[in-house]
């Protein structure tokens, strides 16, 4: 009759993860395990790409974009950066560019575009 012991490693980088290792009896260390988190993030919305009309009156409109969020398979939030967010986005092409990275550096990107057009009526 064999008789074992159940052992729970924890990954490295804190990943929150468990393994159950099976280990015989006999065995009086436990070796340890290292594991590299090589997943990365994942945004739970990345919106698509908005075409806007300028305020009239004026050459720009404000846009209320959604949160972007991101998970990861650690369990912990991502830091979630992203450039081209503003408060007023004047008549042109503009690009939104987010980046999620986890704890073990693992990279995911999300970009979308706000294109803003203006409606000029001229007087017959």
């Amino acid at each position: 009759m064999h008789h074992h012991i159940f052992i729970l490693v924890t990954f490295a980088r804190q990943l929150n993860v468990f393994k159950r290792v099976q280990v015989p009896l006999q065995v009086r260390r436990a070796d340890f395990l290292f594991v590299t988190d090589v997943e990365k993030p994942v945004f739970t919305l990345c919106p698509g790409n908005f075409e806007e009309y300028a305020d009239s009156a004026v050459d720009y409109t404000t846009i209320q974009l959604p949160t972007i969020n991101a998970t990861d398979n650690s369990g912990q939030q991502p830091l979630v950066n992203c450039s081209g967010i503003r408060n007023k986005y004047h008549i042109g092409a503009h690009v939104v560019r987010c980046t999620a990275r986890d704890g073990a550096g693992n990279e995911d990107t999300c970009q979308f575009s706000i294109q803003v057009r203006c409606e000029y009526f001229i007087k017959l």
